[in-house]
Parts: C-alpha cells; sequence; structure tokens
C-alpha cells in the first residue's frame, strides 16, 4: 500500500500475524505460561508475517492451522483436566491412561518447555499413587533435564520438592533433604504471587513435612 501497489487478501494474512505475534510478546513479557495453542502458532506467525505476499500461506491455509492448533489445545486440556479428576478419586489407571494422552497430545502441539514439564509432573503424580517410584522419579527428572537451569524456576521448585516427596517415600532420606535444598534455591529466585509459585511453596511445605514424619519429628510436621 505504502508503494502504491494494490492491497491484497495477502496484507490481511500478514495484519492477522502481526495481531497473534504482538499477543505472543506480551504473554512472554507478562511472565505467564503461554497458551500451547498459541505456541503452536510461533511458526504460523513467522510466515504469515513474510516481507513477500506470495510467501506468505493463504488465509484458508491459516484457518486450516488455527483450528488445528486449537483442537490440540483442547485436547491437552481435556485429558490434563480429567485426568486430574480420576487421580482425586482414586482411579490410578484411568489416570495414568488420560495423563499419557496428554504426553502424545503434548508432543502434537509443540508445547513449550515448561508445559511439558508439568505433563510430565502429571504423569509422576500417578506413578507416585501407583508405587512406582523410580517411574515417577525419573519423570520428574525428565522434565527438569528439559528445562535449562535458569527456565521456569518455580516449576522447577515443584519437581525438586516432588523428588524429594517421592524420596521419602523410598526411605532416601538423604536425597530428600538435598532436593528440598534446590527446591528452596529455586523458590528463592522465582517470581512471587503467581499461581504457580504459591503451588511451589505449598509443595515445598509439605515435603518438609513429610521429611519431619520420616525423621520422627512430628512437632515439626504439623
Amino acid at each position: 500500500q505504502r508503494e502504491g501497489r494494490g492491497v491484497t487478501p495477502a496484507s490481511d494474512v500478514y495484519m492477522l500475524g502481526a495481531v497473534l505475534d504482538d499477543v505472543l510478546q506480551r504473554v512472554e513479557s507478562a511472565g505467564e505460561s503461554p497458551d500451547p495453542g498459541l505456541v503452536a502458532l510461533a511458526e504460523l506467525v513467522q510466515r504469515c508475517m513474510a516481507w513477500a505476499p506470495e510467501a506468505r500461506p493463504t488465509a484458508e491455509a491459516v484457518g486450516v492451522e488455527l483450528r488445528r492448533a486449537a483442537e490440540q489445545r483442547n485436547d491437552l486440556r481435556d485429558a490434563l483436566a480429567l485426568g486430574s479428576r480420576r487421580l482425586i478419586a482414586g482411579d490410578y489407571e484411568a489416570a495414568r491412561r488420560l495423563f499419557d494422552d496428554a504426553a502424545e497430545a503434548a508432543d502434537a502441539s509443540g508445547l513449550a518447555r515448561e508445559e511439558r514439564a508439568h505433563v510430565a509432573l502429571a504423569q509422576a503424580r500417578v506413578a507416585y499413587h501407583q508405587g512406582r517410584l523410580e517411574s515417577a522419579m525419573s519423570a520428574c527428572r525428565g522434565a527438569m533435564d528439559g528445562l535449562g537451569p535458569k527456565d521456569a524456576p518455580a516449576t522447577q521448585s515443584l519437581l525438586a520438592s516432588w523428588i524429594a516427596v517421592i524420596a521419602v517415600s523410598a526411605g532416601d532420606l538423604g536425597r530428600a533433604e538435598d532436593w528440598l535444598g534446590r527446591s528452596e534455591h529455586f523458590l528463592g529466585v522465582a517470581p512471587d504471587g503467581g499461581p504457580r509459585h504459591r503451588l511451589a511453596v505449598a509443595l515445598h511445605h509439605r515435603a518438609h513435612g513429610n521429611l519431619a514424619v520420616a525423621q520422627g519429628r512430628a512437632t515439626a510436621a504439623i
């Protein structure tokens, strides 16, 4: 338009890409966990904003990818929510299948590393309740390995606290103390006040209480 050429549907595709790019940047700058559907669109945004109009996808193709991203997000959200309800109800095998479905949906949607870590944490929770302590420990360790040393400190604190809880159940109190120290470190650098941070603080105290019970320090546990 600036060069005096006609405006085409490719111009609208570019503008949609610019809007989505702005949304992604605002979510990132706010320090919030990106919506899985938006994370999956990062590559689409770049194609929409290609400088040459002929290099951009058609509006129809963009619509297809937007719908696919929404469906993948819904699959993941629904599997996690239903799995959590099954876990609370004590139907551990059903929860396990649903969390495994969530992991597959995460793989298909190109989910951000922090969100993938929470899927792994869901799998660790059900493994813990089923008594599969090594599997639970492995899921948490794998999730932490997938994050950088400075990435998502509240999530890393959650994972470290869960490892401490698992270690207490396995009777390895020394390992539990070590992981509680790591959990405390991540809490110290995590942004304060968000729901994920508050959850990490609560689980950190629970892990301390479990350790205190195992050590015979009932008052400290309370």
